[in-house]
């Protein structure tokens, strides 16, 4: 049996950073309106399916998935001698269990060796950064986060690339 470990969310949505460790058996999740429930599931889906709203996440960045208050610090450093560079969305999903050996690796946050699991990024993909640097350096700025210039990734923590086809879980 498999059975998730860990979620470690980075960025996403109202969570800046976030983790929770859970039960083998049972977990229950409680909290007031608006404080993540729901994110934490949402999140929970996306990395281990790729899917969101029934939709492959792979081509859909958008801003409103983004932490606002890591969106609106980059922007305002931008006009600063020493900008930020854009957030990264991290979703790592923590696996134990039977027959998961193609899942350890240490491409996790924690650098352990020992984990097994599948990460969920979405970051500034290098190929534009001619482009990037360009737009960040023009003089009319930067008002809104450069998804553009994004690239979705979905992989083990063996770093094996994941795609839509591949359904371990």
């Amino acid at each position: 049996m498999i059975f998730v470990e860990r979620l470690r969310i980075q960025n996403y949505k109202c969570f800046r950073r976030f983790e929770i460790d859970f039960n083998e058996h049972l977990n229950i999740i409680v909290g007031n309106n608006e404080e993540g429930k729901s994110t934490i599931l949402e999140a929970l889906h996306l990395c281990l399916t790729g899917m969101m709203n029934g939709k492959y996440g792979f081509s859909d960045v958008a801003e409103p998935l983004f932490n606002k208050d890591a969106v609106e610090e980059y922007i305002n450093s931008l006009r600063t001698p020493n900008p930020l560079q854009p957030p990264t969305i991290l979703i790592e999903v923590y696996l134990r269990g039977d027959d998961i050996a193609i899942f350890e690796g240490i491409n996790n946050s924690m650098r352990a060796p020992d984990k097994c699991g599948i990460v969920y990024k979405v970051a500034l993909n290098d190929t534009y950064q001619e482009s990037y640097q360009k737009l960040v350096n023009s003089p009319d700025g930067v008002n809104s986060l450069p998804v553009e210039y994004y690239k979705v990734e979905r992989y083990s923590f063996a770093k094996a690339p994941l795609t839509k086809r591949d359904r371990y879980l």
